[in-house]
């Protein structure tokens, strides 16, 4: 978590950011990925896709996302410990 005297240790930084600008990115990130999802969705369900059919694609696009992210992560821990 971020320090709070704002003063942020050694250990705790990654790639010279401190913690709490990396929480703040992070949250903003997050805000600005849901504001592009809402925007997608409703022009999607506006052009007239299905109301039961769009959580499947949605569903679909997260699990292949997520699995490519993960197999990214996992490459660099593992090459980390070689």
């Amino acid at each position: 978590m971020a320090d709070a005297g704002g003063l942020v240790s050694a250990k705790r930084m990654w790639c010279s950011v401190p913690e709490r600008l990396q929480l703040d990115m992070a949250m903003l990130t997050l805000q600005f990925g849901y504001a592009g999802f809402h925007v997608v969705s409703r022009a999607a369900l506006n052009m007239g896709v299905s109301k039961l059919v769009f959580p499947v694609y949605r569903n679909i696009m997260l699990s292949f996302c997520s699995f490519r992210l993960h197999i990214f992560l996992r490459r660099r821990i593992d090459q980390a410990l070689l």
